[in-house]
This record gives structure tokens, C-alpha cells and sequence, in this order.
């Protein structure tokens, strides 16, 4: 998201939409979003968002204090600490009746409210459950965590207050009936994608340390949470995977086997696909085939 001042904004929105009309200097700042599906533009005025089109007309006035991009068609919003979620014609089809709401993923977003802090706990506890389109609550709220579904599956999480301070957030796996594939086993879970997911618990009760591996949608452990770092190889998405074990880096494959072994001091995936190593301070490049 880029921020622009005002004079700025108002010249670049005449520019994107080439129109010799005026655009009016009202706005307090312009926002371009990455990934905006609806090619809408976000305009604030006293610290309240709103939505241009682009020919600059107003989709919907500066009355939110927050609007995200659009994911599938609906885009979130928050109005006095309330959240629901608009359409492209700016029509609010999910009331504001959220504390807590996710994009849309697989038509179905993550929803949330907040339980009243009690004695023994005075931190607010969170309940996930997940809408339709049509805000429809299709899974309850019934859990403290939860991502968005991917390949028709999502982590969700509770919380156990009477465990161990490290031990007490887990993360176990739902279907889009609601169902649970995986129990709570770990401290967290990724999105799914080729049927894989990352998945760490942390290492021991000082929290402060965490053993990564990668899961199946059936829950079963593929590559064994024995790292110390688990980086998806950018050119083949779970095709190889960037590990680090014992401070030395290397690359597995999607079922765990080494196909470099761990000895270098460093390795980063580059976006074109190949590797940069350090190995004894000097650096070099590689590309896994």
C-alpha cells in the first residue's frame, strides 16, 4: 500500500485516469492497493476511507476507519470498531457486526467477537467462526484462532489456559463442514498448497525457540519438525524447501529427502529462481534441479 500527500495523489489520479476534468482536492491522502481486484481507488478525508472509481467517482464516501482490498468480489470494513464487509458498488451486504473479520478465501471468510475478560483472565479471548457471501455463519465461533481455508482446508486453534505458558496456543485443522481432520497438535499451521502445509511447535518451554516440518491434508507428518527454519523454495512451490538445522543450511525435498546437504553458513531463494549461498564468507550461487 502506498501513501501519497495530497497534491501528489490528486495528479496521480488525474494521470491514471486521463480525463482533462478536475480532481477535486478534498482528500487527506490517496492508497493504491496490490492485488486490488476491483481496480478501486482508497481515499481518506479526516481519517475516515472511502472508494473512487476510475473516472473519480465516488463509490463509497469517507465514512469507514479502515477498508481493505477486495478478496472475491467483497472487501472489509470497520466503522466504530465494528467490522462487515461491502461490495464493488460500495453496498454494505455483511452488517458491521464483526469485532474481527478476514478476506474471503474459497467463498468463506473468518469472523470474530470477543468474549468479556473474566477474574482469572484478563485478556480478551477471541471466537473464530466462518460466513458465506451471504454472512451466513456456516462454521460456529467456536475457536480462539483461525486462518483462511486453502485447498478446502483451514487451521484453526484453542486456547488452554490451564497449560504451560508456551504449551497454551494449538493448532489443529478444519474442513469447510466444520469437521476436524487434525486435532490440536501444533503451535502453527500454514496454508495449504500441492497438498502441504509448514507446521512448528516450539522447541521447549522457553518459547523461544521452534522446530519446523511440513504436514499433509491428512495430518501426517511429511517432513519431520526437526528445523530450525523452513523456507519455501521460490521457483517450485513445496518442490524443494530451504532448511536450517544446527546453524548449517541445505535443501530437501517435498518428501524430506536432503538433495543438498546441510553446510553452508547461509542460503537465501532469490526471485529469479536460483540460490545464494555462503559457504567460509564467500558467497555463490545455485539452482537445484
Amino acid at each position: 500500500m502506498k501513501n501519497t500527500d495530497t497534491d501528489t495523489a490528486a495528479n496521480f489520479v488525474k494521470g491514471m485516469l486521463n480525463y482533462n476534468a478536475p480532481f477535486s482536492f478534498e482528500y487527506d491522502g490517496i492508497q493504491t492497493v496490490d492485488e486490488n481486484e476491483e481496480e478501486l481507488i482508497f481515499v481518506m478525508k479526516n481519517h475516515r476511507y472511502g472508494l473512487l472509481d476510475k473516472r473519480g467517482e465516488m463509490i463509497v464516501p469517507t465514512i469507514y476507519d479502515a477498508i481493505h482490498a477486495f478478496s472475491e468480489g467483497l472487501a472489509r470494513v470497520m466503522q466504530d470498531g465494528k467490522w462487515g464487509y461491502i461490495d464493488a458498488s460500495g453496498e454494505l451486504v455483511i452488517p458491521l457486526i464483526y469485532d474481527g473479520a478476514e478476506d474471503f478465501k474459497e467463498g468463506l471468510a473468518a469472523v470474530e467477537i470477543y468474549d468479556e475478560p473474566v477474574s482469572y483472565n484478563p485478556f480478551q479471548i477471541h471466537r473464530y467462526g466462518y460466513i458465506d457471501k451471504t454472512g451466513e455463519l456456516v462454521i460456529p465461533m467456536i475457536y480462539n484462532m483461525a486462518n483462511w481455508f486453502s485447498e478446502g482446508l483451514a487451521g484453526v486453534g484453542e486456547i488452554n489456559l490451564d497449560a504451560e505458558l508456551y504449551d497454551q496456543y494449538k493448532y489443529g485443522i478444519i474442513n469447510k463442514k466444520g469437521n476436524m481432520i487434525l486435532s490440536y497438535e501444533y503451535h502453527a499451521i500454514g496454508d495449504f498448497k500441492n497438498g502441504l502445509a509448514v507446521a512448528w511447535v516450539y522447541a521447549d518451554s522457553s518459547g523461544k525457540s521452534r522446530l519446523f516440518g511440513v504436514i499433509n491434508k491428512k495430518g501426517k507428518i511429511i517432513v519431520p519438525l526437526i528445523y530450525d527454519r523452513l523456507d519455501v523454495y521460490k521457483k517450485s512451490w513445496k518442490e524443494f524447501m530451504i532448511v536450517l538445522k544446527d546453524g548449517k543450511w541445505g535443501i530437501i525435498n517435498k518428501t524430506g529427502k536432503i538433495v543438498e546437504p546441510l553446510t553452508y553458513e547461509f542460503m537465501e531463494s532469490l526471485d529469479n529462481g536460483l540460490i545464494a549461498v555462503r559457504r567460509d564468507g564467500l558467497w555463490g550461487i545455485i539452482e537445484v534441479r
